[in-house]
């Protein structure tokens, strides 16, 4: 429980100081001086024109746009609304967890590309001819490819095959090991069920499934159907299933399930549920 404090705490000021790094780096990019020219520029141009013909009606001074001053509560607010939109955006087309994840990583992205373009300065490498805000680009479209592939990873499913040799005088066995399907966001009801079907074409003997099998947004019609493909699984020793940091759930019951409800499901299935315990299959093989 004190660790999950202590990682509260700790996101929740990453949070915070990305927020208010993003906000203070969105003010930099030359679209802010735009829009903000726009709404006060004309108006206090002017204002400022009317002063000076009433102070000075002969000399007929021209106000120069470059020296009327910048509102910079006008600026703060433009940017503090197209965030506010952006993450809003974000949220609905995802989720809050996944909306701030992608904050996070855009603020060390920024960071980084704020680093580059000083170390850049060091060495006298002048990046002004670009005439834009190179570091807000960059971090930007960095965010949005590294997102773009992560999505895609983490949607497909990789096997990677490990072959144990043992000097122990035990039969050879076959085990298909599944982690972090986080259903509902990384395997889908309709494509996990297609994956259980390559599981049982390898021929296991048994089938474990480390920790992660659903995910904090996992709902309980995504865990129903992807848990009765499993039961179609036919092995020797069976399948396995323990706990991962995810399968609590870190909101209770808003799931649509609790623990209870899980393990229920899973046993259900012909899945068994290991906590805190071992199991000996044939003398042989200890599952920890």
């Amino acid at each position: 429980m004190t660790m999950w404090i202590i990682i509260l705490i700790v996101a929740s000021i990453g949070i915070i100081a990305a927020v208010l790094y993003v906000i203070n780096r969105i003010m930099r990019f030359r679209f802010i001086d735009y829009i903000e020219d726009k709404t006060i520029f004309q108006n206090r141009e002017r204002d400022r024109a009317k002063a000076i013909d009433l102070a000075m009606p002969s000399k007929g001074v021209k106000v120069d746009k470059k020296n009327v001053p910048k509102k910079s509560w006008l600026r703060r607010l433009i940017a503090v609304l197209l965030f506010v939109v952006v993450m809003a955006i974000l949220v609905l087309a995802f989720s809050f967890v996944e909306a701030f994840v992608m904050l996070l990583h855009l603020a060390v992205f920024w960071l980084l590309c704020e680093l580059i373009v000083v170390i850049f300065r060091a060495f006298n490498i002048d990046l002004a001819h670009f005439k834009v805000y190179l570091a807000g680009i960059c971090a930007v479209g960095i965010t949005v490819v590294y997102m773009i592939v992560g999505y895609i990873l983490g949607s497909n499913v990789y096997i990677t095959n490990y072959e144990i040799d043992t000097s122990k005088n035990i039969e050879p066995v076959r085990i298909v090991q599944i982690a972090d399907s986080h259903l509902g966001v990384s395997m889908r009801k309709d494509t996990f069920p297609a994956e259980v079907e390559k599981i049982k074409s390898l021929n296991p003997d048994m089938v474990l499934i480390t920790g992660d099998y659903v995910d904090d947004d996992s709902y309980l019609d995504e865990l129903e159907v992807c848990t009765k493909a499993l039961a179609t699984i036919n092995c020797k020793y069976g399948v396995f299933y323990s706990y991962g940091n995810h399968d609590k759930g870190l909101t209770g019951n808003d799931r649509g399930y609790d623990t209870t409800k899980l393990e229920q499901i899973l046993e259900e299935n012909n899945v068994r549920v290991l906590e805190d315990e071992i199991v000996n299959l044939d003398n042989q093989y200890l599952l920890i």
